[in-house]
């Protein structure tokens, strides 16, 4: 005799609130609970110099979000290369912005790999000669005006190396970092007070000019934090998505299972037909489809590829996604960036070598930018480095990590994909956010909707599974829900994405802090992560307080880049995983 089939009633579903503490857990409180900067094992006095540098990150984020309210109530002074004027009395606070975030990479570096304290060494270098150091003329009693100043600048400068060379070799202490912090403000107010002294009597001020100049040549090192900053809607968007499925898989009957698929199926149809009303026909028609058709089966080959080297030995952990791209992102964007990078860094250079004459900045050579604006070098080069990308995908398959292998190739595709957009020379302007792949991929989901349908195998499961596809592609096609509300906010368009970024990125993406090894001790790690934020929110608040986002350097352009590349990527593996599950039937992991 058969025994009876016995019906186990689904776990009790908590309420609205139950829920939404579920989803802020997972979603928010969770990655910084984890990635925070913690204080474990720190030496004496850390805590002290990590609580300088956040609040001076602080400073700075308080200074973008009133910028406007600052702007209209202090008067303006106007650097002869911007197009409007800087609140005078801020400037002050912009320059201890610069000098904190050089101090604490400077002192990151003392104890750090060799490399690490040449770069460190070239930073400090341009700061204190673009600051101190000056061109000198015969006064009319013959001595040189302004040698004495120079003299002092190159004590000071001498005073630093040996500082360097000799704390190289021991440990941190805490007090270095205030030692270090004067050294580079000493010829900072040294200029300042040269300034005021020659500069202004005669109706003018150098200090903004200066500021502008300093920024712009430290401008290169923040841009790898910006890039990283563009992944956070990406990230959040995908960890959200897949806590809200698995509260659905656990709680929800079958019943809300097939009325969850069938409202957002409506709502992206919509969504869909609202994007296909206001298209650019004119600039982004067939051709941009059938780019992103192509692109789209690569992503899929490539996909499958991987997951086939994998064996299946594990399935894909699409919680796991965000996670790994948040560990990958700063090595990834310093890549992305390398290029522009190694090609800014002869500008430095040059900016430290006509430092000693003020003439010299207004007659640089255009062939020095040229070299870092150029597309093609860096086309080409991303390129390559998608190839890259792909070859370390497949080892990572080979070693039973098909997480990283699908961000990897994802994020190989999104480069592609501007490669293909600058070699074409813009008739293949695929657009942001890949939003031509999101409707190509928004008509493959309803098409696998309704194959399952014909096929009767629609099961609630595979009606989540596939719920969650949709609302990865809804997200997708609504990439700019943070940026654009910022901007139109604070005053100023190009600062909402990287200031949200850098504040998510400084939450959550610093769990490497607390590990150590021999050339990045844990003291090197904290304060290399307080540096790289300190200096882009310096940046952030001095183009916020000139309205002028590409006065020093455009970060919202590279903070697009990262959201297209990191954050598309990020979505479109999400999306591969979701489809894996929907194929075997099984829950999202």
């Amino acid at each position: 005799m058969a025994e009876p089939r016995v019906l186990t009633a689904p776990p009790r579903r908590p309420g609205p609130l139950a829920l939404l503490r579920i989803l802020l857990d997972k979603v928010i409180e969770e990655p910084v609970r984890l990635g925070r900067i913690r204080d474990v094992g720190w030496p004496r006095g850390l805590r002290a110099v990590v609580g300088f540098g956040i609040a001076a990150y602080v400073a700075g984020a308080l200074t973008v979000l009133f910028s406007s309210a600052i702007r209209r109530q202090e008067p303006l002074v106007v650097a002869t290369s911007l197009d409007t004027g800087l609140p005078r009395s801020w400037a002050w606070m912009l320059i201890a912005l610069v000098l904190v975030a050089v101090a604490l990479f400077q002192t990151a570096a003392l104890h750090a790999v060799w490399w690490l304290r040449w770069v460190a060494g070239l930073v400090s270098l341009t700061l204190i000669a673009a600051w101190g150091l000056r061109f000198t003329s015969a006064s009319a009693a013959g001595v040189p005006s302004g040698l004495l100043e120079n003299l002092l600048t190159a004590l000071l400068l001498a005073t630093l190396v040996t500082f360097v060379i000799v704390r190289g070799l021991s440990t941190f202490a805490w007090w270095e970092f205030p030692v270090v912090l004067v050294l580079l403000a000493a010829p900072v107010f040294l200029g300042l007070e040269r300034n005021a002294r020659a500069s202004r009597p005669l109706g003018f001020d150098l200090a903004p000019e200066l500021l502008l100049g300093t920024l712009t040549a430290l401008g290169p090192i923040a841009l790898p934090a910006a890039v990283a900053a563009g992944l956070a809607v990406a990230e959040i968007a995908v960890t959200a998505t897949v806590t809200a499925t698995r509260v659905a898989e656990r709680y929800a009957s079958g019943r809300f299972a097939y009325g969850l698929l069938g409202s957002l199926v409506v709502l992206r149809l919509a969504q869909a037909a609202w994007e296909l009303a206001h298209w650019d026909f004119a600039s982004q028609s067939w051709h941009v489809f059938l780019t992103w058709t192509l692109l789209a089966a690569l992503l899929g080959a490539l996909s499958l590829l991987v997951l086939r080297v994998d064996r299946g030995r594990q399935a894909v952990s699409i919680g796991e996604l965000p996670e790994r791209m948040a560990r990958m992102s700063f090595p990834l964007a310093t890549a992305i960036v390398a290029f522009g990078l190694l090609a800014t860094l002869t500008q430095v250079v040059f900016f430290v070598a006509v430092a000693l004459n003020p003439v010299g900045m207004a007659a640089t050579p255009s062939s020095w930018f040229d070299l870092a604006s150029s597309p093609t070098g860096a086309t080409v080069f991303r390129g390559v480095l998608g190839v890259v990308l792909v070859l370390l995908g497949l080892r990572a398959s080979r070693r039973g990590q098909p997480q990283t292998a699908l961000l990897l190739c994802a994020v190989a595709v999104m480069l592609w994909a501007r490669t293909v957009r600058q070699l074409s020379a813009g008739f293949l302007d695929i657009g942001f956010g890949a939003d031509a792949l999101n409707l190509i991929a928004t008509v493959g989901l309803l098409g696998l909707t309704a194959w399952h349908l014909v096929r009767r195998s629609l099961t609630a499961q595979r009606a989540l599974t596939l719920s969650a596809a949709f609302v990865l592609s809804a997200l997708l096609a609504s990439h700019d829900f943070i940026s654009d509300p910022a901007g139109a906010l604070l005053g100023v368009s190009g600062v909402g994405l990287v200031l949200f970024g850098v504040t998510w990125g400084l939450l959550t993406d610093n769990e490497f802090t607390s590990h150590e090894s021999r050339w990045f001790p844990v003291p090197t790690r904290v304060l290399l992560a307080l540096a790289n934020v300190v200096l882009v929110v310096a940046i952030l608040a001095y183009t916020s307080l000139a309205r002028d986002p590409a006065a020093t350097v455009d970060l919202d352009v590279f903070a697009t880049l990262g959201d297209e590349v990191l954050g598309t990527g990020l979505m479109a593996a999400a999306f591969v995983g979701v489809l894996s599950a929907v194929r075997a039937d099984r829950p999202v992991q």
